[in-house]
């Protein structure tokens, strides 16, 4: 499948679509963003190579290749790679993971992949920099698995980047407007929250915050938090 291009819907794959606490019913992902990872990385949506993997649309456990499938997925490329994941009912390993994601005690997924060239052929990724891979390489997927932390702090289950997407929104007003009229949220509130959420994905945080400026908010800190939680408002990314 050809990725499309990054301003048009993904078929099958609805914006608003979230986890339901239904077992058995597909669980919907965003598998990768663009922008720098936590390994380096900056990975264009229109670089996803999705036609072997559909073939084979496995989902494992943390990249656990000795490990049967636990579940299988219907990934898509658009502004971002997504997924939707079923897991396997008559797998009691698969039950307790696919629960522990309905019940929020896990939200990530990681994605693996060969480096490719535009014809499909393999590349010896080791000789080439950060910015060839970024700017002329595709990725051949190969497996999406859940993991408690992952590479791509965006790949979240789509009820757990909603929370995160209204933080960031809640960080623009605050700190461009430097004022919210219309939120009762205070900058404390929200930094708090956005914090709070870092933790749970596993970032490291200081041990101990920085002194505040004048007006109570540490702005450099913001700004880290904005960059990390904004999102555009008409596509998720």
């Amino acid at each position: 499948m050809t990725p499309q291009e990054n301003n048009e819907p993904v078929r099958g794959f609805t914006e608003g679509d979230v986890a339901s606490d239904k077992a058995g019913t597909p669980i919907p992902f965003v598998a990768s963003t663009p922008g720098v990872k936590r390994d380096g990385l900056d990975l264009r949506a229109s670089g996803w190579r999705l036609d072997t993997y559909n073939t084979n649309p496995v989902f494992q456990w943390c990249h656990d290749r000795t490990m049967p499938p636990i579940g299988r997925v219907e990934a898509a490329a658009g502004s971002v790679l997504r997924a939707m994941v079923t897991f396997d009912q008559e797998d009691e390993f698969a039950r307790r993971v696919e629960s522990k994601y309905r019940r929020g005690f896990l939200n990530a997924v990681s994605v693996s992949w060969d480096w490719v060239d535009g014809q499909g052929q393999r590349l010896d990724a080791w000789r080439m920099s950060v910015e060839q891979l970024r700017d002329s390489a595709f990725y051949d997927m190969t497996e999406l698995s859940g993991v408690p932390i992952p590479a791509d702090a965006d790949a979240l289950i789509e009820r757990q980047r909603t929370g995160l997407r209204s933080l960031g929104r809640e960080l623009v007003r605050l700190f461009d407007e430097q004022e919210a009229p219309d939120s009762t949220a205070t900058a404390s509130d929200i930094r708090a929250a956005v914090l709070a959420e870092l933790n749970w994905l596993g970032i490291p945080l200081p041990t101990a915050p920085p002194p505040p400026d004048p007006t109570g908010v540490d702005h450099q800190a913001a700004r880290t938090l904005l960059a990390a939680f904004s999102f555009p408002e008409e596509h998720t990314s």
